[in-house]
């Protein structure tokens, strides 16, 4: 057995990474692995625990070249990669699908154009590449969860697929799913809670939407869900009432564009469950946290003196997202408080600023990325999410 790359990531996180590439000739068992494509097949294992209400898992993924010759795996981007192994590289890719169904936390990705040599790997007939990591918390990923990872948001027994395409060194793309792997999140083999659910109807007299999801699937009422309509803004829906197998919720429009929304979301909207079921938490935030979420007025030097950038991708004066510096004690495990702000422009006149057609024309004659001098014209309510990794 060849060990090819061990990287291990440690510090002050609370997640601990280990990552290993591997290549062998495993004996064949069939139902460890999902269907066969190209040749190829993928496997995943889990191994779960839960210890003083902290989860912790060991994730293993395997790709087989089950055909009759050799393979040659490169690890395409669209820009330049961090990956120098292809261990990384598949780490990095790699999705994951649940039933109930969650959905991932998802950002806008960028990067330099792709100079760097691309990893690979060579698998001959019958042999496999594996590679290993730890992670603690809601997730199965401890850094590049964004658009790769949902957040497990209860106790309870999920399923899990991983997907991934992959890329060989003659220009093929081959779309692998694995086998199916249950995950007692907690240690619970209880029904876990759903975190999608759809827009079923739309009551336009009391303000008001029906969702897919009722207390079979362990929403309760106050949960909220968002349904996304881009550019940072969307629909938040309280839920004010739970039945068997749907919910009426109340909505409220949020985002730098949530004028020129409707007041409902469209119906078949999707609407993911938001601040990850941490939503009593945001009610216990301390006057002293409090007191820092209202900074309307202020300039941007002033508000990063409570605030940080997360280090998203976003436009200069569109919503940005910010983390609370001094986090409170009692946060959920893997998640930060954040609030997005729209700013002023410090630089643009009044003539402009009030004039939509012209002020869109000045945003995209602009480089860079603000001053210090900009006006701080809205910060939404604070809400729970990872630190940003990408």
């Amino acid at each position: 057995m060849e060990q090819k790359r061990c990287l291990i990531v440690s510090g002050s996180i609370t997640v601990l990474l280990l990552l290993l590439g591997m290549k062998s000739h495993p004996k064949q068992d069939i139902n460890t692995l999902g269907p066969q494509v190209e040749g190829l097949r993928m496997g995943l294992d889990i191994q779960a625990t839960s210890s003083h209400g902290k989860d912790s898992y060991t994730v293993r993924i395997r790709i087989v070249n089950t055909g009759s010759r050799p393979i040659t795996l490169v690890g395409k981007a669209p820009y330049d990669s961090k990956s120098e192994s292809y261990a990384e590289w598949l780490k990095t890719k790699l999705c994951f699908l649940t039933f109930p169904e969650l959905l991932p936390p998802s950002a806008q990705t960028e990067g330099f154009e792709q100079v760097s040599p691309r990893p690979r790997t060579t698998l001959s007939a019958g042999e496999e590449f594996s590679v290993t990591w730890k992670a603690e918390g809601r997730y199965l990923k401890s850094e590049h969860y964004y658009n790769t990872t949902p957040y497990f948001p209860s106790e309870g027994l999920y399923s899990v697929r991983a997907k991934v395409i992959v890329h060989t060194d003659k220009a093929e793309d081959i779309l692998l799913y694995s086998n199916e792997q249950a995950v007692p999140v907690g240690g619970s083999i209880a029904l876990g809670k759903h975190g999608l659910a759809y827009v079923t109807h739309r009551d336009e007299e009391k303000q008001q939407v029906v969702l897919s999801l009722g207390s079979h699937h362990r929403i309760a009422i106050g949960d909220i869900f968002r349904v996304s309509a881009g550019s940072f803004s969307g629909w938040m829906l309280t839920v004010v009432e739970v039945r068997s197998f749907s919910s009426l919720a109340t909505a409220e429009r949020t985002g730098p564009r949530k004028d020129t929304l409707e007041p409902l979301p469209p119906k078949s909207g999707k609407a993911q469950l938001w601040e990850f079921g941490q939503r009593k938490m945001i009610r216990e935030v301390s006057a002293e946290h409090g007191k820092h979420l209202l900074h309307v007025g202020k300039t941007r030097r002033e508000l990063e003196k409570v605030y940080h950038r997360d280090g998203g991708i976003s436009s200069p004066f569109g919503a940005q997202r910010y983390v609370l510096k001094d986090q409170p004690a009692d946060g959920p495990q893997g998640h930060v408080l954040k609030v997005r702000v729209l700013f002023r422009p410090a630089s643009v006149s009044d003539e402009v600023y009030q004039d939509p057609k012209k002020y869109r024309q000045w945003m995209l004659e602009q480089k860079g990325y603000g001053s210090d001098g900009d006006i701080v014209v809205d910060v939404s309510a604070p809400y729970w999410e990872p630190p940003y990794c990408d």
